[in-house]
Parts: structure tokens; sequence; C-alpha cells
């Protein structure tokens, strides 16, 4: 007899329930966001949001979360990134724990504690951040940071040590701005191995009235790790949220993004630079949920995919009856660069009123062949001319870094990534 649908996700919850250790905190809310996985659906390719989605990876990788790091791998971690703690602040989560909280010196304002996964999952609709139910099950912790006025900038180094796929390295972060806060955070990931592994992130964003929060996401990756990535945001009146996603390398990649501009004047830019390699790949699903009165909403992405790579952005913007005098902007870009490669993009306008200015467009298409004909005849070697046409291509995505140290160090690991060496100067 085929077992019925509630058959079903009993025993797949019985299942996770054998993963959770007995004695695990908050045992019971953990169950409770498992059972919200299974009754919102776990994800399928035949999904309209999944589709372009590497769901292999999801499905062989063991559930339970990777043990605790020893103190030898908290030190050759340490001195393989040069951790040093010293500006801008540092904080370094290993498979989602935090190695170095104990000896920060944080500053009036900023203040940062470990929970217990707390979140109110009830929150995410529909099964596209699906992940973050997985996260709220199996994350050993959550970093909390709390930002009160004018904060220094901090740096959060997210490393996955698993060795292989039999188990998840989970990293659970939320940000509280209170009103009338600034606080810029670098978010970077990194792999200790080259070896197939697989994280699962979740972030928490909560921007108060007033407030703002500068957002850069790096997932420039070496090795074969795949990732799934889940973030939540809201944003209250006169807040804003500036977010910048890099992604490129590793085997695949799967962010979703809710983002909630609650308040009257809240303001949402978005920018995201895709780059799919080598078979990899990269699928980003945005929805922008605008439910009040002059709400602001710009989304750009950029991609490039090459030698079998498939990269995908899906932005849909979603305008209450309360949005009215919103504004609304989308820009999706594709560049491919050979036939085996893949690249799909669908900007999507849910409008329910008619005081709003929105505009969206999509194109995707190859290298300006005139334009590199003219790099030529000018003495740059078509390595070179095809690097700097790529290299402009993905440029405007990355305009939301700071100039600096940090948008250097971004711009040439992304530069790498598309075996192009950045000339000196072209930052400036």
């Amino acid at each position: 007899m085929t077992p019925t649908a509630a058959e079903t996700t009993s025993r797949a919850l019985d299942a996770f329930a054998r993963l959770l250790p007995a004695d695990v905190e908050n045992r019971a809310a953990r169950l409770a966001a498992l059972d919200r996985l299974l009754a919102a659906g776990w994800p399928e390719p035949r999904g309209e949001n999944w589709r372009y989605s590497d769901l292999r990876t999801l499905t062989k990788a063991g559930a339970a979360a990777c043990e605790t790091v020893s103190s030898e791998d908290l030190a050759l971690a340490a001195a393989h990134w040069q951790i040093t703690g010293a500006e801008p602040l540092q904080i370094v989560l290993l498979d989602g724990r935090p190695s170095n909280l104990a000896a920060l010196q944080l500053p009036p304002g900023l203040a940062i504690n470990c929970d217990d996964v707390s979140r109110n999952a009830a929150e995410l609709t529909g099964n596209e951040l699906a992940p973050a139910w997985l996260n709220d099950g199996f994350a050993p912790i959550t970093l909390h940071i709390m930002a009160e006025g004018e904060c220094p900038p901090l740096e959060l180094l997210c490393a996955t040590t698993a060795p292989d796929l039999a188990r998840t390295s989970y990293v659970r972060v939320q940000i509280d701005l209170a009103p009338r806060a600034r606080l810029q955070i670098h978010e970077r990931h990194l792999q200790t191995s080259g070896e197939s592994a697989h994280s699962n992130v979740s972030v928490e964003l909560n921007v108060a009235a007033g407030a703002t929060l500068t957002h850069w996401r790096d997932f420039i990756l070496d090795g074969k790790l795949s990732v799934v990535d889940s973030v939540l945001a809201s944003v209250d009146s006169a807040g804003c949220l500036e977010q910048l996603l890099a992604v490129a390398g590793g085997e695949s990649s799967r962010h979703g993004l809710q983002l909630r501009l609650r308040g009257d004047d809240a303001c949402g830019k978005v920018f995201q630079a895709v780059s799919a390699h080598d078979r990899a790949r990269h699928d980003c699903y945005n929805l922008f949920e605008l439910s009040g009165a002059r709400t602001r909403v710009e989304h750009m992405c950029r991609a490039i995919a090459a030698d079998g790579g498939s990269a995908a952005c899906n932005s849909h913007v979603r305008a209450t009856e309360l949005a009215r005098g919103a504004v609304s902007a989308q820009s999706l870009r594709g560049l491919l660069l050979a036939s085996s490669a893949q690249i799909a993009l669908r900007p999507q306008l849910q409008i329910n009123t008619d005081e709003i200015r929105a505009n969206h467009g999509a194109t995707t298409g190859r290298l300006d062949e005139q334009m590199l004909f003219y790099l030529l005849s000018r003495g740059l070697d078509a390595q070179t001319a095809t690097g700097l046409l790529k290299w402009t291509f993905i440029a405007d995505a990355l305009a939301l870094a700071p100039r600096g140290g940090l948008r250097e160090d971004l711009a040439k690991r992304f530069a790498d990534q598309l075996a192009f060496t950045l000339p000196k100067g072209l930052l400036q």
C-alpha cells in the first residue's frame, strides 16, 4: 500500500529527530522548524523557483551538523587566514561556531552573543527559503549581532571545515539594528579543504526606523563547496539595506533573499555579481515585498556563464496596496561565453497599487565582437582584451563595495575567477 502524504511526512520527521542529539537545547522548537519544512514541501527540480538549483547535493548531504572543531583546527585556520582580530573587528565562525568571540574588545554600541536558534521561521513564505527551516533545526548556535548608533566596520569569516558530505556546516546569524544605527559588515565564506562539502547559511536582518545596514556577502570560493543560503530581511520606516552578493567558484550555490520593506520611505538596494564556470551552478532567488508608502527597491544582477556553467537569477517585486508612491527598478544582464553554458534571468512584477513607478529589464548576450576587435587593434592581446570586457561587464554589480582594501581584495579574487589580471589603477 502506498503511504499517505501524512505518513511520509511523519517518517521524514522521525528520521530528522534521530539525527538530533537527545540533549540538544530547544529540541521541541527545532523539531517544529523541521515540521514546517516538511509541510512547505522539500524543494524539487520541477518547482518553478528551484529548477535551476543543484538539488542533488542538498539531497545527498547529511543533515546532521558538523562536530565541534578541535583547538588544533582553530589554530591552523587562524594561521591560514592571518586572523588577527585587529581593525576591522573580525569574528571567525568555524562550522557556525565562533572561535574568537571571547577575545574581542567590542566598542560601545555593538553587542555580540551566542543564542539558541530562536527565529520565528513562520515569517517565511512558500518554500523558496526552505533550507532556512533545516538550518533552524540543526544549527548549533545563532550569532546575534546588535548595533546602536554609529558602529565601526565588522568582518565575519565563515569557514566550512567538513571534509566530505557526511555532515553539513550550518551558519546562523541574526543582525539587529536599533533606530538610526549605522553598521557595515563584510561576510566572507571560506572552505578549509578542497573536497566536496556542504554549507547551509541562514541570515536574518532587522533594520529599524532610520537605520542603515551595508552588507557585503562574499561567496568567492575555492575548492568544491556547495552552499544553500537563505536571507530574511525587514526594513522599517526610513531605514535602508544595501547588500552586495558576489558569487564565483565552488561547485554550486542557491541564494534566496526575502526582503520586506515594511515602513514608509524604506529603501532596499541589492547588487549581485555571479560567475559560473567549470560546470558550476549558481542560482539566485529574490523576493522584494513593498508594503509602505514611498518605498524604493533597486535590484541589479550581472551573471557570466562559461564552460558548462549555469547562472540564474529570479527577481520578484511584490507591491501591496499600501505601497503608494513606491519606486522599483530591476536590471538583469547575462553574458554567455560558451555554447555549453546556460543563463536564466526572470524579472517579475506583482503590482497591487496604481501609484507606483516600476521598470525592469533582462538581456543575455555574448561578448561584443566590435569592442573586442577595437581592443585588439589597440595592441591588447586576445586574453587581456577578453578579460577586460568580462570585467567591465561584471564591475557594475560590484559598485557597492567600498573603495580601499576590501574592494581591491574582492575585485582581485573575482577577477581571478574570470582568469583576468586587474591592471593597476583600474579600480581608481
